[in-house]
């Protein structure tokens, strides 16, 4: 993945980093925390019916040349890319979403980085329960501002769950599983044409949209906004008319 369009200047200029990146933990934490408030998890272009590229040149003039952000496929093909120029070894991940009782393939794209003898698991795009920052795979249970995570893993299977802070019950929500195994971008073609076409795909059916912020993050999901700041949920329903506005004004973002 070495896409002519990406430019590393104008990716930490996107995303409002501070200072000047290394392959270090340091960096790969600020570059995570900072995208995810930066570049919203969004399927504006899904929902309107357009064409999803997932080839990394579309991707970097997508989120760099318009200030837009993505689904998953995206946005951490974006921090990849990031990865890339900055030399932090990584592998991008299949990981199966985790749906009721329903097992679903590996259609999600997450990015496990490999710094400072440690495995981190990134993923900038998985909207309402996403990771805030990278997650430690040898860790336990890991805060992340008012939010809880965890792993639990066997015969070489990890499953990633939360609890967010501000939701009333305590009970851990299981976001996915998935293995070491190394994908390519390529492995996420036949994902990617269902998820933006098929219309019993999610991101057809429904508007979707996440963006955090320093205290919590803001979801809207068809006309539900739900915010979470300071470990408090608030939710309301949303009139046709302000779901234009709102989109602007808290993702950053035209429909």
């Amino acid at each position: 993945m070495h896409p002519a369009r990406f430019s590393l200047p104008a990716y930490l200029e996107r995303i409002g980093f501070e200072g000047r990146p290394a392959p270090d933990l340091a960096t790969l934490r600020q570059m995570m925390q900072r995208q995810v408030r930066a570049v919203p998890f969004e399927n504006l272009d899904v929902q309107a019916g357009r064409r999803i590229s997932i080839e990394p040149d579309d991707v970097a003039a997508k989120i760099l040349g318009t200030e837009r952000g993505g689904y998953c496929y995206e946005v951490n093909s974006l921090f990849a890319m990031a990865c890339i120029a900055i030399g932090i070894p990584h592998r991008i991940l299949g990981a199966r979403p985790i749906v009721g009782d329903t097992r679903r393939p590996r259609s999600h794209m997450i990015v496990l980085a490999f710094v400072e003898g440690g495995e981190w698991i990134c993923d900038t795009g998985y909207g309402r329960f996403g990771l805030r920052q990278p997650f430690n795979l040898a860790g336990g249970p890991q805060v992340q501002d008012f939010d809880t995570y965890r792993v639990v893993s066997a015969n070489d299977e990890y499953r990633i769950e939360c609890r967010l802070g501000g939701d009333e019950s305590d009970e851990w929500n299981g976001l996915y599983t998935f293995n070491l195994s190394p994908f390519e971008t390529a492995d996420f073609i036949p994902a990617n044409y269902y998820n933006s076409t098929n219309p019993e795909a999610i991101f057809i059916k429904s508007l979707f949209l996440c963006r955090h912020t320093q205290t919590g993050r803001h979801v809207l999901f068809g006309d539900n906004l739900k915010t979470y700041d300071n470990g408090r949920l608030t939710q309301r329903t949303l009139a046709p008319q302000d779901i234009p506005r709102t989109v602007r004004d808290l993702f950053g973002l035209s429909m």
